[in-house]
Order: structure tokens, then sequence, then C-alpha cells
């Protein structure tokens, strides 16, 4: 059993069945492209890292958006009650 397999077996369950198929998906597509076996693997992994750290911004930049004048996003996040900005 390869390392990815060992992995997916302890923390696939961690993935969604959709996040699963993306990502043996990008393992693919990287072996169709000539990379060894691990370095598929780990591509695939930072291709998928590097996708949640933008989604990660966009929705940073969407609460900076939605704050009231002069909130910090840290004093909002900890402020947030329920779904409505509160200023105790």
């Amino acid at each position: 059993m390869s390392s990815f397999e060992y992995c997916m077996r302890r923390n696939g369950n961690l993935l969604s069945p959709y996040e699963m198929k993306s990502l043996r998906e990008a393992i693919r597509n990287y072996r169709k492209e000539g990379y060894k076996a691990g370095d598929a693997n780990v591509s695939a992994v930072e291709d998928i890292l590097r996708d949640l750290g933008e989604e990660r911004r966009d929705i940073i930049s969407q609460i900076r958006d939605a704050l009231p004048d002069g909130m910090d996003i840290d004093s909002a996040i900890k402020k947030n009650s329920g779904g409505r900005w509160t200023t105790e």
C-alpha cells in the first residue's frame, strides 16, 4: 500500500466524497503529466491547500466588507451573536 493510500485510510474520512474525488483526479492528472507517484500526491495536496487559502482570503474579504465602520475582524468574530453584529 502506498503512503498516500495509507494516509487516506487513516484520514480520508476528513474529506467529503467530492474532495476525495477531486484529489484523486488531480493526482491522476499529475501522473499523466509525467510526475512520479509521490510528487503527484504532494502536488495535488498542495493545490488543495492553495485553493483553501484562496477561499479563506475571499471569506475574510467578504466579512470585512460586511463589518460596520471601525470594527476589526477579530472583534467582529468575537461579537457575532446569532448572525447579527453586536456592539457589546
